[in-house]
C-alpha cells in the first residue's frame, strides 16, 4: 500500500464516528434467545440488571450493536435509551461470544476413552 494511501485510509477512519467503531466490523444482533429478555444498565463499571423487556417492544432484528465492553455485554440504542444485553441472551452476526463456548464433540485421534459404559463395567 503506497503512502498516500495509507494517509487517505487514516483520514477515513477519523471520519467514522467513534460508536460505529468501537463494536468491530458490522457487528449486529440477529436474534434474541429469550422473551421477554433481561437488559442491564451500566453503572460506573459495573451492570445492574434495568429490567425485561418483550421482544415486541424492541427494534426489530438486526440491531446494530453500538458498543461491546471488555466482559461481553452488547449496548444498543432503543427510543434514545443504552439498553446493554449479556451475550448469552443475544445471537450475533459475528457469532463472536459463541466462539469462546464451541468445542467438538468425540474424541480426538489417539486419545484414549477412559468413561465407564456400564454399571460396575469399566474398561
Amino acid at each position: 500500500m503506497t503512502r498516500l494511501a495509507c494517509l487517505l485510509t487514516f483520514i477515513l477512519s477519523l471520519s467514522l464516528p467513534l460508536p460505529l467503531m468501537a463494536a468491530g466490523p458490522a457487528q449486529a444482533i440477529t436474534h434474541y434467545e429469550t422473551d421477554p429478555v433481561v437488559y442491564f444498565v451500566k453503572t460506573g463499571n459495573s451492570f445492574a440488571i434495568g429490567g425485561e423487556t418483550a421482544v415486541s417492544d424492541l427494534p426489530g432484528t438486526p440491531v446494530p450493536v453500538v458498543r461491546e465492553e471488555p466482559n461481553g455485554f452488547l449496548m444498543i440504542k432503543h427510543n434514545g435509551q443504552q439498553m446493554w444485553f449479556d451475550p448469552m441472551d443475544v445471537t450475533t452476526s459475528t457469532n463472536k461470544t459463541a466462539a469462546g463456548c464451541q468445542q467438538s464433540v468425540g474424541t480426538k485421534s489417539g486419545l484414549r476413552n477412559f468413561a465407564t459404559h456400564g454399571i460396575g463395567e469399566n474398561q
